[in-house]
């Protein structure tokens, strides 16, 4: 069993989260925060085993004592991907949208827990081998994906048919060694890509 903590400053936000978290059978306890004061508290005094959090919680991760030991699940808003830090990211077991379905939190709360009953303390975000080269009409769609743009908007502005679109993000998420969307863009931040 598993303690939570929900990091939010949207008190709805934290709502919806704690209802799917909730639902895992994997749960015993979920806490909740909405400004850093109290979040560390609960980090202290309750030790939770996984956070879920979002960008703006970040500096977390910069008191060493309040990190061992802990899952933190960077949850991201895909239109604002200029929000995400950069040391958030390297620091963060995993990352995913806020807007994330019921069944993608249970996948990857069970993930998280299979990781440490092996024992793989590795993280699921790393790089692995060469930064992959992209092609520029794959750095803009990339840009375009870090945009949270769907492929008919891709496709409308950048004058392309939406097969080729999906030709072009097949060839980009094997490049990166991705299977969708969100995760190429972690993966881009992290790689500094487009930076």
């Amino acid at each position: 069993m598993t303690k939570v903590l929900v990091l939010d400053q949207d008190l709805d936000a934290i709502k919806k989260l704690t209802q799917f978290v909730s639902q895992s059978k994997e749960i015993e306890k979920i806490f909740s925060a909405t400004d850093f004061f109290s979040a560390e508290e609960i980090l202290e005094k309750d030790q939770p085993e996984l956070v879920f959090l979002t960008p703006s919680f970040y500096k977390l991760f910069l008191k060493p004592n309040l990190v061992i030991n802990k899952d933190f699940v960077l949850l991201v808003d895909q239109k604002k991907s200029s929000q995400i830090n950069a040391e958030a990211v390297k620091r963060c077991s995993a990352i995913m949208a806020q807007n994330a379905s019921f069944l993608e939190f249970i996948i990857l709360i069970n993930s998280l827990k299979i990781r440490k009953i092996r024992g793989d303390q590795s993280k699921m975000r790393t790089v692995r081998g060469k930064i992959p080269k992209l092609t520029k009409k794959e750095l803009e769609i990339v840009q375009l994906l870090c945009q949270g743009r769907s492929d008919a908007w891709i496709s409308k502005n950048l004058h392309i048919a939406n097969p080729t679109v999906k030709t072009h993000l097949r060839r980009i998420f094997s490049k990166m060694k991705v299977s969708n969307r969100t995760h190429c863009v972690a993966q881009v931040i992290r790689a500094r890509i487009l930076s």
